[in-house]
């Protein structure tokens, strides 16, 4: 598994926005050995988690099974523990419904931006499409107003 990192994302906004975890990267540089190994992260999974704290943008690429959802969802679970949101994709949108349920797994809240869940996903990930919220949201302000 290749960890390939990206320091594009540097205007001022976006670091604004995750100050939060930049600042506890930068300051807290915490041993994640105890974090990796109750994610059951290999060598190579914890170092792509300890990437992330010092990196805006991660991309994790490899070969079918070598965990890339699995770390994928313990980076964001870590990181929401420090900021707001994370955003995560994926190549399709199978790929972008597994690591959605292995964040929920994870204890991450979630919410599904785009169109065509993956059929073995729809029960689980349809109340957390944004076009449900959204529709859930005006029929709440229909019923109020």
């Amino acid at each position: 598994m290749d960890i390939l990192i990206d320091d594009a994302l540097t205007s001022e906004a976006v670091r604004e926005k995750n100050k939060g975890c930049l600042l506890y990267a930068e300051h807290a540089k915490p041993d994640l050995t105890k974090e990796a190994l109750r994610l059951g992260l290999n060598d190579s999974q914890a170092r792509a988690l300890t990437a992330t704290l010092e990196q805006k943008l991660c991309l994790v690429q490899g070969p079918p099974g070598t965990g890339k959802t699995k770390i994928c969802a313990a980076i964001a679970r870590f990181h929401t523990s420090y900021t707001d949101a994370v955003c995560v994709a994926a190549q399709s949108n199978g790929a972008v419904d597994e690591l959605l349920v292995r964040c929920q797994q994870q204890g991450v809240e979630v919410v599904r931006v785009g169109r065509n869940i993956t059929p073995e996903y729809e029960a689980t990930l349809a109340s957390v499409n944004v076009d449900h919220i959204i529709q859930d949201q005006i029929g709440w302000m229909s019923k109020t107003c």
